[in-house]
């Protein structure tokens, strides 16, 4: 293993299997090729893993890296509700055009 990150629970962009918030995990990690595609279905089978990403990188990464910033919504002051009315409102405007 290069390193492990934990970022802790984080407000998602939007939701992702209905949840709202997730703990993210930033992981490096050096893997052999053929076995790239057996830990991808490892994360796919497991519950707690709601989205992942696996990128080839020429070299292991084993330096912490500092938090990502919390996704802000530019209305942060909306409920989820509200927000979801108003893109649906935004696309039938869009279709009576």
């Amino acid at each position: 293993m290069g390193r492990l990150n934990d970022w802790g629970m984080r407000k998602l962009a939007y939701k992702i299997k209905k949840a709202k918030r997730a703990n993210y995990i930033l992981m490096n990690l050096q893997l052999d090729a053929k076995w790239i595609n057996d830990f991808k279905s490892l994360l796919d089978k497991d519950e707690k893993v709601i989205r992942h990403i696996v990128i080839k990188m020429d070299e292991v990464i084993t330096e912490d890296c500092p938090h990502a910033p919390e996704f802000h919504t530019l209305r942060a002051n909306m409920d989820d509700d509200e927000e979801e009315r108003g893109d649906y409102d935004d696309a039938r405007e869009d279709e009576d055009h």
